[in-house]
């Protein structure tokens, strides 16, 4: 989910924070995150695009 700050920023897409900070960027990722569920319940966090 995306979300909006107090001071009404805009969470980036992983696209928008790639062009912003580039590839490398580890710790600092607060790029929209999205998740995987498997049928067995099982969630994980996957990166597309």
């Amino acid at each position: 989910s995306r979300a909006t700050d107090t001071a009404g920023y805009i969470q980036p897409s992983r696209a928008q924070l790639v062009a912003l900070r580039g590839t490398r960027s580890i710790y600092h990722n607060n790029a929209i995150q999205t998740w995987r569920v498997g049928s067995d319940g099982e969630v994980h966090n996957v990166q597309l695009g």
